[in-house]
């Protein structure tokens, strides 16, 4: 689903909205949206809508502006600059691209910038993540990890108790092992491990590369690391993807 200019037209209330980097809309509850916005989401994101008011409140206000915002806005993360160091909180919004098969997709955005998006799917009582990036981001840092928490509240929220698998590919894997992923073979592990240290002694700890593709999921000691995380500061509101 696009929220574009349109839709903002048609929402009592916001009539003079600025342009992208203008200031703050009006604040706008929820209450006014039904008759407009909920008829152009699909029937599970409704639910959503519904079951989630409440918390819905608590978003930042989004900006219309140069690039449409896709899906429905369920909650804020907080990323971070990689200049300075600075927390940004970005708008975290759920697309039901395919409510049969239990498919979702997260995106993130700051002021209408697409900074993050990954897509979810159920896979045997876990969630697999099918696709994962952050396009053409040179700007923040914590966008991974956000996109990784957002797959483990699914699978807590669908009862599937955090577990997550990836397919890793292979200039990625650094990354994925240090967020708790880890590879079935004890080798691979150890290899990534390695890799993980010729790079930082190299000074380019970014630039990991194992030369392969690998499956990856969290294992039962980094999911508790995971789970206490987001006990402590989730993302979600309860209830979004169950």
């Amino acid at each position: 689903m696009r929220i574009g200019p349109v839709l903002r037209d048609r929402l009592p209330g916001l009539t003079g909205w600025p342009r992208f980097g203008g200031n703050t809309p009006p604040a706008v509850s929820l209450e006014q949206l039904p008759d407009v916005f909920v008829r152009t989401v699909p029937p599970a994101s409704q639910a959503v809508l519904s079951a989630n008011r409440e918390a819905a409140r608590t978003l930042p206000q989004i900006r219309f502006g140069r690039k449409d915002i896709q899906g429905v806005p369920v909650a804020h993360a907080d990323i971070y600059r990689l200049k300075n160091g600075n927390r940004v909180r970005a708008v975290v919004t759920m697309d039901d691209y395919n409510t049969d098969d239990g498919d979702v997709g997260f995106k993130l955005y700051v002021r209408n910038r697409l900074v993050g998006e990954t897509d979810l799917m159920n896979d045997d009582k876990s969630i697999y993540v099918s696709g994962m990036e952050a396009p053409g981001n040179t700007t923040y840092k914590g966008i991974g990890t956000t996109l990784h928490q957002l797959a483990v509240e699914t699978s807590i929220q669908r009862g599937f108790k955090g577990r997550v698998s990836l397919y890793s590919l292979s200039d990625a894997v650094g990354f994925h092992y240090k967020s708790g992923f880890r590879a079935d073979d004890p080798r691979t592990n150890r290899e990534i491990r390695q890799a993980i240290r010729d790079a930082k002694r190299t000074g380019t700890p970014r630039e990991v590369d194992i030369g392969q593709g690998v499956t990856m999921a969290l294992t039962r000691d980094t999911l508790k690391k995971w789970k206490t995380r987001i006990a402590q500061d989730p993302i979600l509101p309860e209830g979004v993807v169950a």
